[in-house]
């Protein structure tokens, strides 16, 4: 067995150990729930990172054996720490405020792994944070329960206010008792919605964070950016996508329906193939429109409205709240950089 290929949606290692973390402290040898090969590759230190499947059924076997159906709370509460996130834990944590963790968290989130697609969202006085499943089939609730708690944690974690409160939103429904939800969010809780997210003040996102350091940030994210360009290498499968989406950008038809046609291929077997990338179609079309963006915005003749339509938005709104979640700034402000970059360029030194 390996827990290391690339041919499906993986999570970082530390997961895995998690689970062994939990069956130990609850006095329970990880061999006799876990497979033993499992345990011992975990353990190893060349472990890096596990198939995200056979995590979850590890995940509800410990559930079971345990006999604690919120065992996802437990986990993301006390066991998921920023320290199995890497370079990326390191960089989040020597960010200056609450925000630009988050957006530097979300522009390098396929380091932590295949697990979700986080989302930031200000709307009023009011800070929303979801996060989209990428896969076929539904997040367990066991893992909503996991993400919650564990986006909660890091948050009072990092700005030491283990005091801030939170909505919680989850997509399955009410277990019979709500007791260890309330004890860990503190706020309103709201379950059978169409998606799982938390809701804070917004002025939460203002918040220090207390192991702010600029030059430790420089450091981690210049590793993860490496990090990062050795998990781009793409097969030509991907580039093909890649192309026919970027052909199609402009006249909407982006949907997994029309790439497929677009590369003579039936939806189903398009998403077979995404399937053993370990990839999702979302993230993939992600990736393009921000590729496409970051050009589209050097040319200064072509204004925000031209830009989103050229990326098949309807609305410029939308565009500007992507990029913000892509790069941590808006399209204006970045456009701004190039100007002031190019202003740089072309001034005559001194001597």
């Amino acid at each position: 067995m390996t827990v290391s290929g690339s041919g499906q949606p993986m999570v970082t290692s530390g997961y895995g150990r998690s689970l062994l973390e939990v069956l130990r402290d609850s006095g329970r040898d990880p061999a006799s729930i876990c497979p033993p090969a499992w345990v011992a590759e975990l353990e190893s230190p060349e472990s890096a990172r596990v198939p995200l499947r056979e995590w979850l059924r590890i995940l509800e076997s410990v559930s079971v054996a345990l006999g604690e159906p919120e065992l996802g709370l437990r986990v993301g509460a006390s066991y998921v720490k920023l320290r199995h996130m890497g370079v990326l834990g390191q960089a989040v944590m020597s960010c200056a405020t609450l925000e630009e963790g988050l957006q530097l968290a979300l522009r390098y989130q396929r380091l932590h792994g295949d697990v979700a697609e986080p989302r930031v969202e200000v709307r009023g006085e009011q800070t929303h944070m979801s996060w989209v499943w990428p896969h076929a089939e539904p997040a367990p609730p066991l893992m909503v329960q996991l993400m919650q708690a564990a986006r909660v944690t890091y948050v009072r974690w990092l700005t030491n206010r283990p005091d801030w409160r939170f909505d919680a939103w989850f997509d399955f429904e009410a277990p019979a008792s709500t007791a260890a939800y309330s004890a860990l969010f503190g706020g309103e809780l709201r379950f059978g919605q169409a998606e799982s997210r938390l809701v804070a003040p917004a002025a939460y996102l203002r918040a220090p964070i207390i192991s702010a350091d600029g030059e430790m940030r420089l450091r981690a994210e210049a590793a993860a950016q490496s990090l990062l360009k050795e998990l781009a290498g793409e097969t030509e499968f991907l580039r093909q996508l890649k192309t026919a989406l970027t052909q199609r950008l402009a006249v909407r038809r982006v949907a997994l329906e029309d790439a497929a046609a677009a590369m003579r291929l039936s939806p189903r077997a398009l998403q077979r193939r995404l399937d053993g990338e370990g990839r999702s179609f979302r993230t993939i079309l992600e990736e393009v429109r921000q590729a496409r963006a970051t050009h589209y915005l050097r040319d200064p003749v072509l204004s925000l409205a031209q830009v989103a339509f050229l990326l098949g938005y309807t609305e410029q709104s939308t565009f500007q709240s992507a990029f913000k979640q892509w790069t941590g700034e808006s399209p204006g402000a970045f456009r701004k950089h190039l100007a002031a970059q190019g202003e740089s360029a072309h001034r005559p030194t001194n001597g």
